[in-house]
């Protein structure tokens, strides 16, 4: 059933086309989407069927099947694209723009082969986070010695074919097809493995900020193979709120289970079972994919609901949100653009 699920992740991100949506200022958000090549910028507090007030979209953006958005303290957007998978020859990159940009905008900055013998170690670049120091996170679902994904790291102000400075990857890893990534408050990284785990339903492997290449994680939330306590359920997205507790949206209602966001205490370890669950028909989660959590702890998530022959959304709950809770902000319809949005990153200040 996970190489199932691989195929179903791979499948969202393949076999679409080009479109639409940018960024804004302290009480906006942006959210990413594979499907029409765009950035999209919504105010914190827009509800119903509103337009964006800004997009980054068009063919000078060198978006190219986004998967992952992260913006740094100044309001720099870094995106990256899963060229690769987009059937038309494409290439993985990473893409960066300026603070306010919108429209047709070519990137400042690019990491990619662009076809050339590649150094960048880009591999189905799935997410992206930023560490405290500057530098570009990604993690990348495929490649490395055991083929199970990688985590490259980038400084920022890292341009064209480009070696990564670091690299973590291998069997003592505990990577298996990493799709999610944060950042806590002491630098360690956090990744999302949708097949991690002696059972492959899923896990959360975090990396001390100096570890490099075949390391053990430093923590490790997963089940085992005759119990499994975490909650994880076909797990597609990672946050981190300001006390560094977890958050994992699941898209459960794949094998016909139920969507959720679960929410692990600050340091769990272990087959931990979430100390909240948001799920239930009030929630409105329909294939969640990204999360973010914003300084009060208002979470927002981005559904791709489309995949399931339903409607693209993104949903916002308020601190401390648990069981079957309806959203207190709720965006979709015709006029949003939305289109199997993938991620949400949350403009400075929110």
């Amino acid at each position: 059933m996970r190489d199932a699920f691989r195929d179903y992740l791979r499948g969202r991100h393949r076999s679409h086309p080009a479109g639409r949506p940018d960024a804004g200022f302290q009480s906006e958000y942006l959210r990413h989407d594979f499907y029409a090549n765009a950035i999209a910028v919504f105010s914190a507090r827009s509800t119903g069927n509103v337009a964006p007030t800004e997009a980054i979209a068009d063919p000078n953006t060198g978006i190219d099947f986004p998967l992952g958005v992260a913006i740094n303290g100044q309001g720099l957007i870094y995106v990256a694209n899963a060229g690769s998978q987009d059937n038309y020859g494409g290439f993985d990159s990473i893409t960066s723009y300026p603070a306010g940009s919108n429209a047709n905008v070519a990137p400042t900055t690019t990491i990619s082969s662009g076809g050339a013998t590649d150094k960048t170690e880009l591999n189905d670049p799935d997410a992206i986070a930023l560490g405290r120091d500057g530098g570009i996170w990604v993690a990348n679902a495929l490649g490395g010695a055991s083929g199970n994904g990688t985590l490259t790291w980038y400084s920022a102000s890292s341009n064209g074919n480009v070696a990564p400075q670091v690299i973590i990857g291998g069997s003592s890893t505990g990577l298996n097809y990493p799709i999610g990534l944060a950042v806590d408050s002491a630098n360690s990284l956090y990744a999302l493995n949708a097949s991690g785990g002696t059972d492959y339903a899923g896990s959360v492997t975090a990396y001390s900020y100096t570890s490099y290449g075949n390391v053990a994680p430093i923590v490790t939330i997963q089940g085992t193979n005759s119990s499994n306590q975490t909650g994880f359920e076909f797990p597609s997205g990672l946050a981190l709120d300001s006390s560094n507790n977890i958050y994992v949206t699941n898209d459960g209602s794949v094998s016909g289970g139920a969507d959720s966001v679960t929410i692990y205490a600050a340091g769990s370890h272990g087959n931990v079972a979430p100390m909240a669950t948001i799920s239930g028909p009030l929630t409105q989660l329909n294939l969640p994919s990204g999360i973010a959590v914003d300084s009060s702890g208002n979470i927002y998530v981005a559904n791709d609901g489309s995949d399931g022959g339903n409607i693209d959304s993104i949903t916002v709950y308020p601190p401390g949100s648990n069981g079957n809770v309806a959203p207190t902000f709720s965006i979709s319809g015709d006029s949003t653009g939305l289109s199997q949005p993938a991620g949400v990153a949350l403009l400075p200040g929110s």
